[in-house]
């Protein structure tokens, strides 16, 4: 039942990376009223799935004029990335705040000037009412509070392999938001130059100078292939584990010193939807705003389309 206080929000896109919106929202202590489906049969499986797995009472919707007009508060976007913008400024028009998944928007015909349009139109409409999830910085804030960071930072290399089915440039776009969250809160007036890159139909690799750190990027995504998580912070590497208990993320950094000691951190996405609904109430900045949204956004595109 809900609780007069509590947030109210839909998730747009439930049946994929949008469960785990519905789970974390949920814990996360709002309400999630309802979600989009892209039809009325598909809306209604998702509802009735997840109803039955987070005992919830989750409206199905498959149109989202209706789903806008529910009494939400706020939207969470997990749909595809060419439908983001269009999805982001409906909310906006309504006065809803929106949690997005990355990339912030993107389709294959997209250009340098229509990137550099949609990011203004976002910075004077969005205010402060969209957040990013490029939530892999909270395991850089883990790291420097449980080591520190270097006084000087030279190089830094950043390896995510997932079990996507993106190819080529795609892979670029699913996960260079990653690497790019984590860079800038390293440097976060950096400036990209001298890239390189070397793009296969599973790999994808960017070097580049962001003011004065040599930078690497390496990216792979395979159904069946490996996971593997790791950054590397002036030659020493970190590397990301985790389990699952009591259906929660628990994962954990280890660091390639002497001691190799596996340090639990607490779940970076629930860290980032948490942060969403908490500062909505206390009216306050969101960990990833529409400033470092854009920002983000726009490297994207710098390092995609060069």
């Amino acid at each position: 039942m809900k609780k007069s206080d509590q947030l109210q929000v839909a998730v747009l896109g439930a049946s994929g990376i949008g469960r785990a919106h519905v789970r974390e929202f949920t814990r996360a202590g709002a309400f999630v009223k309802g979600i989009l489906g892209r039809s009325q049969e598909s809306a209604s499986q998702t509802a009735a799935r997840l109803n039955k797995e987070f005992r919830l009472s989750l409206k199905p919707f498959w149109n989202i004029e209706e789903l806008l007009n529910c009494g939400i508060d706020a939207v969470s976007i997990a749909t595809p990335w060419d439908i983001h913008f269009e999805q982001i400024r409906k909310s906006l028009d309504k006065g809803l705040f929106v949690f997005c998944e990355k990339p912030l928007f993107w389709n294959k015909a997209v250009t340098p000037e229509g990137i550099k349009k949609d990011c203004r139109y976002l910075l004077e409409n969005a205010q402060e009412k969209l957040a990013l999830n490029i939530c892999n910085i909270a395991y850089l804030q883990a790291y420097e509070k449980l080591y520190g960071l270097p006084p000087k930072i030279e190089s830094f290399e950043f390896s995510y392999f997932a079990q996507g089915k993106h190819n080529g440039d795609e892979i670029g776009v699913d996960l260079l938001p990653h690497g790019i969250s984590l860079i800038n809160y390293l440097a976060p007036r950096g400036v990209l130059s001298s890239l390189k890159k070397e793009i296969t139909q599973n790999d994808y690799h960017c070097w580049f100078q962001y003011t004065g750190i040599k930078c690497h990027f390496h990216f792979k995504e395979d159904p069946k292939g490996p996971k593997e998580f790791s950054f590397k912070i002036n030659g020493l590497k970190t590397s990301r584990s985790f389990e699952v208990r009591d259906n929660q993320y628990c994962p954990s950094l280890i660091r390639d010193d002497e001691l190799r000691q596996e340090n639990p951190v607490a779940d970076p996405f629930f860290v980032f939807i948490s942060d969403f609904v908490n500062k909505i109430k206390t009216k306050e900045k969101f960990l990833c705003d529409t400033k470092a949204a854009v920002q983000n956004m726009q490297m994207v595109s710098d390092i995609i389309l060069a």
